[in-house]
């Protein structure tokens, strides 16, 4: 007898390969973006690095230069004809992207002093942070005197990855650093965009999945009622066996036969 529909064992059987289907997709995907965002985080934090490196140095020259032309004529001056064109040449960094930026500052007894006028979304329009604060991790860093790289909150609140030196020389911290959420936003967004791709692409192979494997089970499941019917309506005994010995099915006459019930 011809069946119309699938049995609902077998529709499930079938929704479950499609689910398998989109899981591979959607892991096999979100691996790929994982890896190029590791990859991209690690080139940023080179970057990072390497423009702190040579900020510093090209700082500590020019402080170096000051120092013994000016040092004579004007003592301690030289300090701060330094500092004002380090603040004079901007704190942008359009290579790094939208927000990136360096900074410079002193420690001014118990607090951080910025020598160019930053922003902070709590404390508005400010250059000072006290030692401790939750806000400009990298530069509290750098003004003590460390060096290193770190992922923090900044002046403004935001988390950054940031590159923080200190110069000896004129004992300020130097902080170049990117907002975090740049970084990851392309890959967010690659990441949505795949996984609705791939949405769409194991809706399509379910689709044509179902069309061609739907008729195929269809045939099955009649060939195996039929056998069944075949096997039920002969009145000899028909069974069989594993290679194990164990009984792997039987008709009903077999069972009559034997004295089962069922």
């Amino acid at each position: 007898m011809a069946l119309d529909r699938l049995s609902m064992a077998d529709q499930k059987r079938l929704w479950h390969l499609v689910l398998i289907l989109f899981l591979v997709a959607f892991f096999s995907a979100g691996t790929a973006i994982y890896i190029l965002y590791q990859t991209a985080f690690d080139r940023q934090v080179q970057d990072l690095n390497g423009l702190a490196d040579t900020r510093l140095h090209l700082i500590n020259s020019m402080a170096a230069f000051e120092r013994e032309h000016n040092e004579d004529a004007d003592p301690g001056g030289w300090r701060e004809a330094t500092i004002s064109q380090i603040v004079a040449s901007g704190t942008r960094i359009n290579t790094l992207g939208a927000t990136g930026e360096i900074t410079i500052g002193e420690k001014t007894g118990d607090k951080v002093h910025f020598l160019a006028p930053v922003t902070s979304e709590t404390d508005g329009q400010t250059n000072i942070f006290p030692i401790g604060s939750p806000f400009a991790l990298p530069m509290q860093r750098a003004v003590q005197g460390e060096n290193g790289f770190l992922i923090g909150e900044d002046y403004d609140g935001k988390k950054v990855l940031a590159a923080y030196r200190y110069s000896e020389i004129l004992d300020i911290g130097l902080v170049a650093k990117l907002d975090l959420g740049e970084v990851r936003l392309p890959f967010l967004k690659a990441g949505l965009a795949v996984a609705g791709i791939s949405f769409i692409l194991v809706l399509v192979g379910a689709f044509i999945f179902r069309r061609i494997g739907e008729p195929l089970l269809r045939d099955l499941t009649e060939s195996r009622n039929n056998l069944s019917l075949l096997l039920n309506s002969t009145g000899e005994a028909i069974y069989g066996f594993d290679t194990e010995g164990n009984c792997t099915f039987c008709n009903a006459a077999c069972v009559e036969i034997l004295g089962y019930t069922s």
